[in-house]
């Protein structure tokens, strides 16, 4: 069976307000530890960090390839501990990723301008309104 996507959650949490620097780093951690795990997709870091239990959460989405949301679970488990970040929770988000399938064929787009008009007939442009406050009056310029 193919791999499904599945968006996993953590909460990272921290005793102090994260800077931009703080958070910088966690990014390029998981970037780094991202690489030696091909079947992480993509590692988003929610900011700003909320408030939980009196310390600062920061939220880390995670798009993971795997057979079932306990294997994915599991890797981002196995990729927070390589990168060195604890993190109070790592849970299932409820959503499943969709990924387009090898060799499917992408929907035909829309065409950009409309079809001429068969008759050959110029159309006037539209009129544009005259700008008014919510009374009624014209507005001064």
């Amino acid at each position: 069976m193919a791999d499904r996507a599945f968006l996993i959650i953590a909460e990272c949490l921290l005793q102090t307000l994260p800077t931009a620097g703080d958070i910088k780093e966690i990014e390029q951690r998981l970037a780094t530890a991202r690489a030696q795990e091909p079947s992480i997709r993509n590692v988003t870091v929610r900011q700003p960090a909320v408030v939980r239990h009196g310390r600062y959460a920061l939220l880390t989405e995670f798009a993971v390839g795997a057979g079932s949301k306990e294997e994915a679970e599991e890797v981002v488990r196995k990729l927070l501990r390589s990168a060195d970040i604890s993190c109070e929770s790592v849970y299932f988000s409820g959503r499943i990723l969709s990924t387009p399938e090898p060799g499917a064929v992408a929907p035909a787009s829309t065409p950009s301008a409309p079809a001429a008009d068969p008759a050959g007939e110029v159309t006037k442009p539209e009129r544009r309104k005259k700008a008014t406050s919510g009374r009624g009056r014209t507005r001064r310029k």
